[in-house]
Order: C-alpha cells, then sequence, then structure tokens
C-alpha cells in the first residue's frame, strides 16, 4: 500500500502517458513485484534450516537480481557468465513492462542529434561511449 504513492507521484510529476489503463498497469506492477519478492523469500526460506539462512539467501539472490536486471548494468556490460540472471530477474521484466507501458507510441526524434543531451555511458569496452537523450 505505501508503495502506490511512491509510484503515481512520480508519473504525475514525469508526465506520462494519462491514460486510465497504464495507471492501471503501473499500480498493479507496483503492488506485484513486492509480492513477487516475498514469495521468493518465503520460498528461499523453505529450502534452508534457520529463518536467518533464507533471509541471508533471499538478500544474496535479490542483490544478484538487481545488479543484473537490466538497470544497475545494462544487457552489454553483463559478463557472459552471469547473462542468464538477466534472463530469471524477476524485476527485469517489472522494468521492461514499466518503459514498455508508458513509452510505446511516443515519439522521440532528433535529427541528426540536434537539441539532443549528450549523456555519457561508460562501459568496460568504451570507457568514453556517449548516448545522446532527445527530450
Amino acid at each position: 500500500i505505501t508503495g502506490i504513492p511512491i509510484s503515481v507521484i512520480p508519473w504525475l510529476i514525469g508526465g506520462l502517458q494519462r491514460d486510465w489503463y497504464r495507471l492501471g498497469y503501473l499500480l498493479g506492477m507496483t503492488v506485484l513485484t513486492p509480492i513477487v519478492a516475498y514469495g521468493l523469500a518465503l520460498f528461499l526460506s523453505l529450502l534452508v534450516a534457520y529463518p536467518e539462512m533464507g533471509n541471508g539467501l533471499f538478500s544474496i539472490t535479490n542483490l544478484i537480481n538487481s545488479f543484473v536486471n537490466g538497470y544497475v548494468l545494462l544487457k552489454d556490460d553483463i559478463p557472459n557468465y552471469w547473462i542468464w540472471g538477466y534472463w530469471i530477474a524477476f524485476q527485469h521484466y517489472t522494468l521492461e513492462g514499466l518503459i514498455l507501458n508508458d513509452l510505446v507510441g511516443e515519439e522521440f526524434e532528433c535529427k541528426n542529434n540536434e537539441q539532443a543531451i549528450a549523456v555519457n555511458v561508460p562501459s568496460e569496452q568504451n570507457p568514453d561511449r556517449i548516448r545522446y537523450y532527445c527530450p
């Protein structure tokens, strides 16, 4: 319940699409994502003998999930031996769904990057990589 104002206020401030079904999707994902995380924590707690070990196992799983879900590390920056984590991370699908929900149908076009904002996005392969954001 406390996540609803936390997610609705940035949605209102950000000026995203105002269709009722998009807001419903946002609220649904806001409610479902913590439930999935809680279910994963309960499942991992069932696998071990002590609750503290289950909490520790969930903390490690959630930390790995947070790093490889595509938000902290881009898909191209995740090492090949960790790419499986990108595809099984439940937060990955939540973030991708929320982005697609609010940005589908939007037009972002800056011809020849005119009026685009240059953003540094370094990676191991190219530490000077720049991506352009078109407002």
